[in-house]
């Protein structure tokens, strides 16, 4: 069985909801004021499948392919 990890990111020019609500909460506790959060989030997917096949899961079934972008690769 492969471990595969799919990370999505907000898409070039698109924005980090994520990041900017990080860095908001952030500055609320005043930790810093002027801090820069990239924001991604991630899934851990095992089974019998291929890099093309997972690939395919994140783009078309974890992610908006018009809004967001992601990153396979094999964990470990």
């Amino acid at each position: 069985m492969t471990l595969w990890q799919i990370d999505i990111y907000p898409a070039d020019g698109q924005p980090d909801a994520l990041g900017s609500s990080a860095a908001s909460a952030a500055a609320d506790m005043g930790i810093a004021k002027d801090l820069t959060i990239h924001g991604a989030y991630g899934f851990l997917l095992g089974g019998p499948l291929s890099e093309s096949e997972t690939k395919r899961i994140g783009q078309q079934l974890l992610s908006d392919p018009i809004a967001q972008k992601c990153r396979v690769a094999k964990v470990g």
